[in-house]
């Protein structure tokens, strides 16, 4: 079994927030399934995020963001990729874990630094 916790170069951040997301077509446009979904996140980092969901979803599935940051007026607009799909046991959801591969670096500092100011209990790994 891999070891994200080794392999992750932020911090991630288990205290809930909630996610608004959108699947994207291939080439990055927003289509797929016109709306958005709104979900509460397991962890958060500057580099992705991890959520569960009732839907299917496919490896390499282009999604966009909106994350409501506590330190932010603005949500957080990004854009991710789907890099790991777990099914949970005994249940129809899954697991979806997405690295963002279009955000801005000030927002990617705002999450980092929230995450630092953040306590282990607060952490993941």
């Amino acid at each position: 079994m891999v070891d994200y916790f080794k392999k992750r170069k932020y911090k991630r951040i288990k205290k809930p927030f909630i996610v608004r997301f959108q699947k994207l077509t291939k080439d990055g446009k927003s289509g797929v399934f016109p709306g958005w979904d709104i979900v509460s996140v397991q962890d958060l980092g500057a580099g992705g995020v991890l959520f569960n969901y009732d839907d299917k979803f496919e490896m390499d599935s282009r999604l966009e963001f909106k994350i409501n940051f506590p330190t932010l007026v603005e949500p957080i607009g990004c854009k991710g990729k789907v890099i790991r799909i777990e099914k949970e046991i005994n249940s129809s959801r899954v697991r979806i874990a997405s690295i963002f591969t279009d955000i801005n670096e000030e927002e990617k500092n705002e999450i980092n630094r929230f995450a630092e100011g953040l306590g282990p209990e607060d952490l993941v790994g």
